[in-house]
Protein backbone atom coordinates (compact mmCIF):
# COMPACT_ATOMS: atom_id res chain seq x y z
CA UNK A 1 0.00 0.00 0.00
CA UNK A 2 1.38 2.99 -0.96
CA UNK A 3 1.61 6.20 1.32
CA UNK A 4 0.11 9.61 1.20
CA UNK A 5 2.03 11.96 -1.56
CA UNK A 6 4.82 13.21 1.43
CA UNK A 7 4.79 17.36 2.12
CA UNK A 8 8.52 17.58 1.55
CA UNK A 9 7.63 16.89 -1.73
CA UNK A 10 5.05 19.66 -2.31
CA UNK A 11 7.78 21.70 -0.68
CA UNK A 12 10.36 20.69 -2.86
CA UNK A 13 8.13 21.50 -5.89
CA UNK A 14 7.16 25.00 -4.11
CA UNK A 15 11.16 25.33 -4.20
CA UNK A 16 11.53 24.59 -8.29
CA UNK A 17 9.26 26.57 -9.07
CA UNK A 18 10.70 29.61 -7.01
CA UNK A 19 14.35 28.89 -8.80
CA UNK A 20 12.70 28.67 -12.20
CA UNK A 21 10.63 32.06 -11.21
CA UNK A 22 14.02 33.84 -10.56
CA UNK A 23 15.60 31.92 -13.79
CA UNK A 24 12.75 34.17 -15.60
CA UNK A 25 12.80 37.04 -14.14
CA UNK A 26 16.88 37.30 -14.98
CA UNK A 27 16.47 36.37 -18.27
CA UNK A 28 13.06 39.51 -18.89
CA UNK A 29 15.26 42.07 -17.15
CA UNK A 30 18.34 41.18 -18.89
CA UNK A 31 16.08 40.76 -22.37
CA UNK A 32 15.63 44.50 -21.74
CA UNK A 33 18.86 45.22 -21.27
CA UNK A 34 19.66 43.85 -24.39
CA UNK A 35 16.78 45.12 -26.55
CA UNK A 36 15.06 48.05 -25.47
CA UNK A 37 17.28 51.62 -26.19
CA UNK A 38 15.82 53.77 -23.85
CA UNK A 39 17.28 56.67 -25.40
CA UNK A 40 15.13 56.21 -28.59
CA UNK A 41 11.91 56.40 -26.53
CA UNK A 42 9.85 59.42 -25.48
CA UNK A 43 9.39 58.88 -22.51
CA UNK A 44 12.06 61.50 -20.94
CA UNK A 45 11.69 64.21 -18.43
CA UNK A 46 14.85 66.43 -17.40
CA UNK A 47 15.03 68.86 -14.08
CA UNK A 48 17.26 71.47 -13.83
CA UNK A 49 18.02 72.73 -10.03
CA UNK A 50 20.12 76.28 -10.09
CA UNK A 51 20.20 75.96 -6.66
CA UNK A 52 21.92 73.73 -6.11
CA UNK A 53 25.44 73.87 -8.09
CA UNK A 54 23.39 73.17 -11.64
CA UNK A 55 22.60 69.99 -11.13
CA UNK A 56 20.60 68.54 -14.26
CA UNK A 57 18.62 65.08 -14.02
CA UNK A 58 17.32 63.37 -16.95
CA UNK A 59 14.94 60.17 -16.77
CA UNK A 60 14.33 57.72 -19.98
CA UNK A 61 11.87 55.47 -19.57
CA UNK A 62 10.49 52.76 -21.80
CA UNK A 63 8.35 49.60 -20.77
CA UNK A 64 10.38 47.47 -18.36
CA UNK A 65 13.33 50.37 -18.88
CA UNK A 66 14.82 53.36 -16.75
CA UNK A 67 17.88 54.99 -17.20
CA UNK A 68 18.70 58.07 -14.70
CA UNK A 69 21.56 60.25 -15.28
CA UNK A 70 22.69 62.76 -12.95
CA UNK A 71 25.02 65.99 -14.23
CA UNK A 72 26.42 68.35 -11.56
CA UNK A 73 28.70 71.44 -12.91
CA UNK A 74 28.88 75.15 -12.61
CA UNK A 75 27.34 75.35 -16.47
CA UNK A 76 23.78 76.20 -16.78
CA UNK A 77 21.87 74.34 -18.84
CA UNK A 78 18.39 75.73 -20.05
CA UNK A 79 17.43 73.14 -22.23
CA UNK A 80 15.51 71.02 -19.16
CA UNK A 81 12.37 70.99 -19.49
CA UNK A 82 11.24 71.00 -15.25
CA UNK A 83 12.80 73.62 -13.41
CA UNK A 84 12.74 72.84 -10.08
CA UNK A 85 13.52 74.38 -6.81
CA UNK A 86 12.74 74.03 -2.72
CA UNK A 87 13.68 70.76 -2.04
CA UNK A 88 16.49 68.45 -2.60
CA UNK A 89 17.30 66.69 -5.95
CA UNK A 90 17.73 63.33 -4.54
CA UNK A 91 13.69 63.51 -3.21
CA UNK A 92 13.72 62.83 -7.71
CA UNK A 93 15.84 59.43 -7.52
CA UNK A 94 14.35 55.69 -6.87
CA UNK A 95 14.64 54.40 -3.23
CA UNK A 96 16.71 51.74 -4.51
CA UNK A 97 18.96 54.33 -6.09
CA UNK A 98 22.64 54.65 -5.83
CA UNK A 99 22.89 57.81 -6.99
CA UNK A 100 23.02 61.04 -4.71
CA UNK A 101 23.21 64.92 -5.57
CA UNK A 102 24.18 66.34 -2.47
CA UNK A 103 27.27 64.70 -1.13
CA UNK A 104 30.82 65.81 -2.18
CA UNK A 105 31.62 62.54 -1.86
CA UNK A 106 30.40 61.57 -4.51
CA UNK A 107 33.20 62.81 -6.89
CA UNK A 108 31.20 66.03 -8.06
CA UNK A 109 33.52 68.78 -8.26
CA UNK A 110 33.39 72.17 -9.76
CA UNK A 111 36.29 71.65 -11.64
CA UNK A 112 34.74 69.73 -14.11
CA UNK A 113 31.08 68.59 -15.57
CA UNK A 114 30.64 65.33 -14.12
CA UNK A 115 28.29 62.66 -14.93
CA UNK A 116 26.58 59.75 -13.67
CA UNK A 117 24.09 57.71 -14.73
CA UNK A 118 21.55 54.29 -13.38
CA UNK A 119 20.28 51.30 -15.71
CA UNK A 120 17.29 49.76 -14.35
CA UNK A 121 15.78 46.84 -15.79
CA UNK A 122 13.29 44.33 -15.36
CA UNK A 123 8.92 43.79 -15.41
CA UNK A 124 6.77 43.78 -13.83
CA UNK A 125 9.07 45.98 -11.40
CA UNK A 126 12.62 47.05 -12.00
CA UNK A 127 14.38 44.16 -10.66
CA UNK A 128 18.25 44.70 -11.43
CA UNK A 129 20.44 47.74 -11.61
CA UNK A 130 23.77 48.86 -12.98
CA UNK A 131 25.35 52.17 -12.39
CA UNK A 132 28.12 54.00 -14.52
CA UNK A 133 30.17 56.94 -14.76
CA UNK A 134 30.88 58.98 -17.76
CA UNK A 135 34.96 58.85 -18.01
CA UNK A 136 34.76 60.75 -21.47
CA UNK A 137 31.98 63.02 -22.48
CA UNK A 138 33.09 62.74 -26.05
CA UNK A 139 33.17 59.37 -26.55
CA UNK A 140 30.64 58.88 -23.45
CA UNK A 141 32.60 56.06 -22.35
CA UNK A 142 32.07 54.49 -18.56
CA UNK A 143 33.17 53.23 -15.71
CA UNK A 144 30.70 50.55 -15.15
CA UNK A 145 29.69 49.13 -11.47
CA UNK A 146 27.56 46.20 -11.24
CA UNK A 147 27.18 45.51 -14.64
CA UNK A 148 28.55 43.91 -18.05
CA UNK A 149 28.78 45.90 -20.61
CA UNK A 150 27.95 44.54 -24.28
CA UNK A 151 31.35 46.05 -25.92
CA UNK A 152 30.26 45.41 -29.44
CA UNK A 153 26.81 46.69 -29.46
CA UNK A 154 26.39 50.10 -27.65
CA UNK A 155 23.54 52.08 -28.12
CA UNK A 156 23.93 54.12 -31.53
CA UNK A 157 20.45 55.37 -32.39
CA UNK A 158 19.80 56.33 -35.46
CA UNK A 159 22.31 57.11 -37.40
CA UNK A 160 24.26 57.12 -35.18
CA UNK A 161 23.44 60.21 -32.99
CA UNK A 162 24.88 59.20 -29.78
CA UNK A 163 26.90 56.22 -28.56
CA UNK A 164 25.67 54.64 -24.73
CA UNK A 165 27.22 51.73 -23.49
CA UNK A 166 24.83 48.80 -23.35
CA UNK A 167 25.09 47.48 -19.95
CA UNK A 168 24.07 43.90 -18.83
CA UNK A 169 22.90 44.78 -14.78
CA UNK A 170 24.01 42.64 -12.34
CA UNK A 171 22.75 44.31 -8.26
CA UNK A 172 19.23 43.45 -7.74
CA UNK A 173 16.91 45.84 -7.06
CA UNK A 174 15.46 43.46 -3.83
CA UNK A 175 12.03 44.49 -3.60
CA UNK A 176 11.12 44.07 -7.46
CA UNK A 177 13.42 40.83 -7.73
CA UNK A 178 11.54 39.89 -5.30
CA UNK A 179 8.04 40.23 -6.41
CA UNK A 180 8.74 39.74 -10.02
CA UNK A 181 10.08 35.98 -8.72
CA UNK A 182 6.77 35.65 -7.00
CA UNK A 183 4.88 37.02 -10.02
CA UNK A 184 7.03 34.52 -12.67
CA UNK A 185 6.30 31.66 -9.60
CA UNK A 186 2.86 32.05 -9.91
CA UNK A 187 2.40 31.80 -14.30
CA UNK A 188 5.07 29.02 -13.97
CA UNK A 189 2.51 27.07 -11.72
CA UNK A 190 -0.35 28.26 -13.75
CA UNK A 191 0.94 27.12 -16.96
CA UNK A 192 2.71 24.18 -15.92
CA UNK A 193 1.00 22.89 -13.08
CA UNK A 194 -2.48 24.12 -12.44
CA UNK A 195 -3.72 22.06 -15.27
CA UNK A 196 -2.79 19.02 -13.65
CA UNK A 197 -3.88 19.96 -10.68
CA UNK A 198 -7.11 20.67 -11.87
CA UNK A 199 -7.24 17.05 -13.95
CA UNK A 200 -6.62 15.42 -10.44
CA UNK A 201 -8.98 17.33 -8.48
CA UNK A 202 -11.72 16.51 -11.16
CA UNK A 203 -10.81 12.82 -11.78
CA UNK A 204 -10.59 12.36 -7.15
CA UNK A 205 -14.91 14.10 -7.45
CA UNK A 206 -15.62 11.62 -10.23
CA UNK A 207 -14.39 8.51 -7.75
CA UNK A 208 -11.26 8.18 -10.57
CA UNK A 209 -8.08 6.79 -9.66
CA UNK A 210 -5.75 10.68 -10.14
CA UNK A 211 -3.64 9.09 -11.95
CA UNK A 212 -5.04 6.64 -14.55
CA UNK A 213 -8.59 7.61 -14.20
CA UNK A 214 -9.75 4.16 -13.88
CA UNK A 215 -12.82 3.90 -11.62
CA UNK A 216 -12.28 3.31 -7.80
CA UNK A 217 -14.28 1.31 -5.01
CA UNK A 218 -13.28 0.86 -1.94
CA UNK A 219 -9.91 0.30 -1.29
CA UNK A 220 -7.54 2.75 -0.86
CA UNK A 221 -4.90 1.66 -3.70
CA UNK A 222 -6.05 2.08 -7.61
CA UNK A 223 -6.83 -1.75 -8.47
CA UNK A 224 -5.52 -1.21 -12.21
CA UNK A 225 -2.07 0.93 -11.16
CA UNK A 226 -1.34 1.12 -7.93
CA UNK A 227 -1.26 4.41 -6.90
CA UNK A 228 -2.69 5.62 -3.65
CA UNK A 229 -6.77 7.20 -3.64
CA UNK A 230 -8.64 8.39 -0.78
CA UNK A 231 -11.65 6.02 0.41
CA UNK A 232 -14.91 7.62 -0.32
CA UNK A 233 -15.81 8.42 3.31
CA UNK A 234 -12.68 10.66 2.90
CA UNK A 235 -14.27 12.84 0.30
CA UNK A 236 -16.32 15.41 1.04
CA UNK A 237 -19.96 15.22 -0.08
Amino acid sequence: MRKRRPLRRWIVRAVVFLLLGAVVNVAVAWGFALRVDVFMNPGRKSYQFTDTRSVFIIDFTATGSKRTQVARSYGDYSRANGHTSGFSPDELLADWSHLRTTSESDGFTKFSRDVRWEDGRGWPLLSFMAIGKVENLTTRESSIKFGMVVESHPWRGRGGGYNEPRVIPLQPIWPGFAFNTAFYTVVLWLLLAAPFALRRWRRVRKRLCPKCAYPVGESAVCTECGTYVKRRNELRP
